[in-house]
């Protein structure tokens, strides 16, 4: 403010001058209170102008309020107090609002005029240089923008690319025009009350055995636990047993997952369907069916795809999947040499109003799909196509062949070149790719099992002194109080048990390129998965300040007050964040 005040008191036909941040209509702003000289008329655009000379944008007052005097404290400096609550007259007096010519300005109009009040708008005025806005208020127009359903996509880039309302409106309508949104009827009317009932009935009886897939490895512990350990003491033998036996129950549930889908349903017919009707109840029950197989566990893997074919997905060759979830999962046609980034959302299966609405994605052969990117049903990828991170497909989309999508809803930002795409790395003889699978297999099925090695522990002493313990204190009152310390070291044990594994397996991740069959890649998966698996008991940590100290341990940089609630699934090595920042949940590296 203080160089805003310079520069605005240097400049002709002003007596006095301050400058003031106050909040206005819930927005912040610089506003300037001016003495004019006698016979010196107010030029807003001159002044303005004239800032704009000598001042970066952000630094030039949005509104400029002419006054008699400039209220004083007894130091006979301006009152800054009584400036910030002062009443503020119309930017322009004399001056009318230009009127919109399409309906795309008319609602460009109302989403700018908050941001500012009194001020008259015209539409070919520069957003920054004619009106004063600032990065800020670009942020705030774009949000009130995007909450206007009937509008168009915008994006931040649009704000500064093209500067005025009616530039932006002329933009949002070309996108209109090339590609037509469908405006959805979200009214319905409510299913049947009947039919909602027996559709919960029969989610009930399925119940039983959702839960066994839950808790079926643990009570298989548990049991094999109290029969097989007779003389109450643990040895290395006895937790391999233990083990073993988890790893065959984790094995039959992913079994029975991918049998139990064909069945109930062997591949979804696309289509509108009752909701809590039949098919909805099929289609219900197979998605719940296919989270038995451990899917999210093999990604990054040949089982992935593999997995996939076999609960009637088409996945081509050499298909790398770092992480998907789909509505329906038999819908989903992959070409080869396709890549897929992490967290990616197939809603090929949806609930509109009353309607269960299912369709195919299809993406095309040496297609790539970033991270966290959402396509709706009914979406196509053509061959070579290419979405950056985040984007986002509306039902019925196409992205033809070679172009390079960006944005949500997506839109094309450029071409795709194929020559600069790399070499493929050299493939592996067939038995080395035998015993890379068969290793990642045994993992998917073992890495669970390891992670259960801490609770052993908690069984010694549990059953060693619950008897001296009720001896003593007669009922088991004290049991929650023994639970607290044991969980603890149970949590200990696990950190311990990752930080072993990472440094164990992996020393040492560079930054750098490897091939998806290295031995490098091999060993950044099995910590990957040791993380991702040991995630549940460690969850307790996220959002709490042991999180940072566990990732310096695992290898990460981390400055001071830095504060983190995400996985780093692996990346230990390559990841430096500086002090004081915050890294939310869900966030990707």
């Amino acid at each position: 403010m203080a160089a805003s005040w310079a520069k605005l008191s240097a400049l002709p036909g002003l007596s006095q001058a301050t400058v003031v941040l106050r909040r206005d209509d819930g927005i912040d702003r610089l506003v300037a209170f001016l003495v004019l000289e006698s016979g010196a008329v107010l030029d807003r655009a001159g002044l303005r102008a004239a800032l704009r000379e000598t001042l970066p944008p952000y630094m030039v007052p949005a509104h400029f309020e002419p006054m008699e005097t400039l209220p004083r404290l007894t130091s006979g400096k301006a009152d800054r107090k009584a400036l910030k609550i002062a009443p503020l007259t119309a930017a322009v007096d004399t001056e009318e609002q230009e009127e919109p010519e399409t309906a795309t300005e008319a609602a460009l109009l109302a989403a700018a005029k908050p941001l500012f009040p009194g001020q008259a708008i015209a539409f070919d005025a520069d957003f920054f240089a004619d009106l004063g806005g600032h990065s800020l208020l670009a942020a705030s127009f774009l949000a009130a923008v995007r909450e206007n359903p009937a509008l168009p996509s915008i994006m931040l880039d649009d704000i500064y690319s093209l500067r005025s309302l009616r530039a932006i409106a002329q933009r949002l309508d070309e996108r209109e025009l090339a590609n037509p949104r469908r405006q959805l009827d979200l009214s319905f009317t409510p299913p049947p009350l009947l039919r909602r009932f027996f559709c919960g009935l029969a989610q009930l009886a399925c119940m039983p055995l959702l839960l066994f897939a839950l808790t079926g490895p643990w009570l298989t512990i548990y049991v094999a636990y109290q029969v097989g350990i007779e003389d109450g003491s643990i040895n290395i033998g006895d937790i391999l047993m233990l083990m073993g036996a988890y790893m065959a129950v984790t094995f039959a549930i992913s079994v029975i997952g991918v049998v139990g889908k064909r069945i109930v349903l062997w591949r979804a017919t696309p289509g509108r369907y009752p909701l809590w009707g039949v098919y909805f109840f099929r289609w219900w029950l197979a998605r719940q069916l296919v989270e038995f197989t451990h899917l999210g566990l093999m990604q990054g893997t040949p089982l992935a795809p593999a997995v996939m074919r076999l609960l009637g997905a088409k996945v081509g060759k050499r298909v790398c999947i770092s992480g998907l979830h789909a509505g329906a999962i038999d819908l989903l046609e992959i070409g080869d040499d396709v890549t897929l980034g992490a967290k990616i959302s197939i809603g090929n299966a949806e609930v509109v109003g009353n309607e269960l609405i299912i369709g195919k994605v299809i993406i095309g052969k040496d297609a790539y799909v970033g991270t966290s990117c959402a396509l709706a049903h009914d979406t196509i990828i053509e061959q070579g196509a290419e979405l950056a991170d985040l984007t986002a497909l509306l039902p019925g989309m196409r992205v033809p062949a070679f172009e390079h999508w960006d944005g949500s809803p997506g839109r094309k930002v450029g071409t795709v070149d194929p020559a600069k795409w790399p070499e493929f790395a050299p493939e592996p003889s067939a038995p080395v790719l035998a015993l890379q699978n068969l290793y990642f297999s045994f993992m998917v099925l073992a890495m669970p099992a390891i992670s259960l090695l801490p609770i052993f522990p908690a069984f010694y002493a549990f059953d060693h002194y619950d008897d001296l313990l009720q001896q003593i204190f007669g009922l088991q009152w004290y049991m929650p109080f023994v639970a607290w310390p044991t969980a603890m070291i149970l949590m200990l044990g696990t950190v311990m048990l990752v930080t072993a594994i990472r440094w164990i397996v992996l020393p040492s991740a560079p930054a750098g390129t490897c091939s998806l069959t290295s031995g490098f890649y091999i060993r950044k998966w099995t910590v990957g998965l040791a993380a991702e698996v040991m995630l549940e008991s460690l969850s307790s940590l996220f959002s709490t300040i042991y999180m940072r100290s566990w990732y310096r341990l695992m290898g990460a940089k981390i400055g001071k007050d830095t504060e983190i609630a995400t996985n780093f699934a692996g990346r230990y090595d390559t990841i430096e964040i500086g002090e004081r920042c915050f890294v939310a949940d869900e966030v990707t590296l």
